[in-house]
């Protein structure tokens, strides 16, 4: 059985941090990047810490640059930054310990200057809906949004498990990529996350685009009057035969239903793994546009 994890949930919340963001630099047109895919269907990537390499989540959910462990954080270089303190979508406040890292490295490009929360057992077992208790690999950290989008323009290619960054579209096409043939839209890039809407067979409703998440979500009430199955794991969904976006519809689709999600979330759910997994997904975080193949 796979893990369910919503770690999408930190691209949901407030966040006080103490200190001045710092930029990555990066080189332009690097070659791409392979993925793995964890247990639970989310997208691993090898990052270089203080000479050693982990797979950490690649979180389009989190919005912080990085997350890690306390075992790595023990064994890495690194500066004290404080404090953040943190709300998730149910309301739980959380602190950690903030520090300054000066260097990782992801497909042997060098980012300077990354700011890396250390992780919260407390918080993760508040994002996770359920897990197989034989399959709980360690958990070494994720990479957020505020890291990916200064990227700028990022390639997602699950399908065969590879991604670019800060390639233009051209050079995309140039890696066999027919950009032209995708779905293209215009999209809202909040501190809550990449938004996207979808019209379904309950109505056109807004989700975030998480990496983090095994499956895509909706707040319950939406189809709590719907004919839903379950699950082994006992979540409910709603099959919609709709799920249309920039005029292509992408047919059924597994709503699942989620309870506990704040009033004050402006959103009706989370797109995950479950869909992205079968398409190329490029971001252009520059010009606020995504495309789906």
């Amino acid at each position: 059985m796979k893990k369910l994890r919503l770690l999408f949930a930190t691209g949901c919340c407030l966040i006080f941090a103490i200190g001045v963001i710092k930029c990555v630099t990066f080189k332009s047109g690097a070659p791409s990047v392979p993925m793995v895919l964890s247990p639970s269907s989310t997208p691993l990537v090898i990052t270089e810490i203080s000479g050693k390499k982990y797979h950490l989540l690649l979180d389009l959910g989190a919005y912080d640059q990085l997350v890690l462990n306390q075992e790595i954080l023990g064994q890495s270089e690194k500066e004290a930054y404080g404090e953040t303190h943190w709300m998730d979508f149910k309301g739980n406040r959380y602190k950690s310990n903030k520090y300054l890292l000066p260097q990782i490295k992801i497909g042997g490009v060098r980012f300077v200057d990354v700011f890396v929360k250390e992780d919260s057992e407390a918080y993760r077992k508040s994002v996770t809906l359920w897990t197989d208790p034989d399959d709980d690999p360690i958990r070494w950290g994720n990479i957020g949004r505020a890291f990916l989008r200064r990227m700028n323009c990022l390639l997602m290619d699950f399908p065969k498990l590879k991604m670019y960054f800060n390639q233009p579209l051209t050079d995309l096409q140039q890696e066999g990529y027919q950009i032209d043939n995708f779905v293209s839209l215009p999209v809202e890039i909040t501190r809550n996350g990449i938004i996207l809407e979808f019209e379904t067979d309950i109505g056109p409703k807004k989700f975030i685009l998480d990496t983090g998440s095994t499956i895509t979500l909706v707040k319950a009430p939406l189809i709590e009057n719907r004919a839903c199955s379950s699950e082994d794991h006992g979540i409910l969904y709603f099959t919609t035969s709709k799920f249309a976006i920039g005029g292509k519809d992408f047919g059924n689709m597994r709503l699942h239903q989620f309870e506990s999600f704040s009033d004050s979330w402006d959103v009706d759910g989370v797109l995950g793994m479950d869909f992205l997994k079968n398409h190329v997904i490029i971001i252009d975080f520059r010009s606020k546009v995504v495309y789906i193949d």
